[in-house]
């Protein structure tokens, strides 16, 4: 069924990986494939250096980063890059910050900063204890993280995106309120993260199966969070984990397992391999 096949492409976090890390049986998975002759394209909202260090160079072709916003091709170190968010669009974002009692989060090439206002210290408190919790009972690494209450460095930067974590009911009244310069996206019901208008992993898909001549007929792609979205329509196949956001899984036409199980490395080596 899947002969034709040309090109894989996946987002990391809760699909291609468990509890945050790439296991040995993702990783054979991805270097097979490409030794195969398919090419891989990894797709994710989080920044390139956060990809390396966690994909090895070996697994994949393409990494696309920031919902699409910037395109690296592996073989030949091109770096494709669009605009990022600009004074005017970086305040307007972070005015929500006083209104409304969330965390923001943003990163540059070399470092993820979090944040929030003032008077929300207690939630601060609070997000960062139950953080340190989740990740000791799930085993999973966890690398620091300071949540400022200055976060005038966020006009200092170049980012692609600010995220917002809160309560779902908190980030969907931001989501309605945000006006047409921009595009958003739920990764999980806690997690908005807010891009200019245009930017998605599946923009970002079709300019890497431009370059390389590939079909959405020859495409497959997977993801779990309201940002695969544009991912999965832009191939012919689209997977959705099992614990895939609702919008995604009815966009899907191939439902499989959790990501803890491993479902999609099993998943390649049955129909891919």
């Amino acid at each position: 069924m899947y002969e034709q096949i040309r090109l894989f492409a996946t987002d990391l976090d809760d699909t291609l990986l468990v509890n945050g890390n790439l296991t040995a049986k993702g990783r054979e998975a991805l270097i097979r494939l490409r030794k195969k002759g398919i090419l891989v394209v990894i797709a994710s909202g989080r920044p390139y250096y956060s990809v390396k260090r966690i994909i090895p160079d070996e697994a994949y072709d393409y990494a696309c980063c920031y919902n699409g916003q910037d395109i690296y091709q592996a073989s030949t170190g091109r770096h494709i890059l669009a605009p990022c968010l600009d004074d005017e669009e970086k305040e307007y974002l972070l005015s929500f910050l006083k209104k409304y009692d969330v965390f923001g989060n943003a990163s540059d090439e070399k470092e993820s900063y979090y944040f929030c206002h003032q008077k929300h210290k207690f939630y601060r408190f609070a997000y960062t204890s139950a953080r340190n919790v989740f990740h000791v009972f799930l085993k999973r690494h966890s690398y620091p993280r300071t949540i400022r209450t200055d976060y005038s460095l966020v006009m200092d930067i170049d980012c692609a995106k600010i995220c917002f974590a809160g309560f779902p009911f908190i980030l969907k009244t931001i989501q309605k309120q945000l006006d047409d310069r921009f595009t958003s996206f739920f990764v999980n019901p806690c997690w908005l993260e807010i891009q200019k208008k245009g930017i998605s992993k599946g923009n970002a898909l079709q300019m890497v199966m431009q370059m390389e001549h590939v079909l959405p007929s020859e495409a497959v792609a997977a993801g779990d969070g309201e940002n695969d979205i544009p991912l999965l329509e832009a191939c012919q196949y689209g997977i959705a984990m099992a614990n895939a956001m609702p919008k995604l899984q009815k966009t899907a036409n191939i439902h499989i397992g959790f990501s803890y199980l491993e479902s999609l490395p099993k998943w390649i080596e049955k129909n891919l391999l």
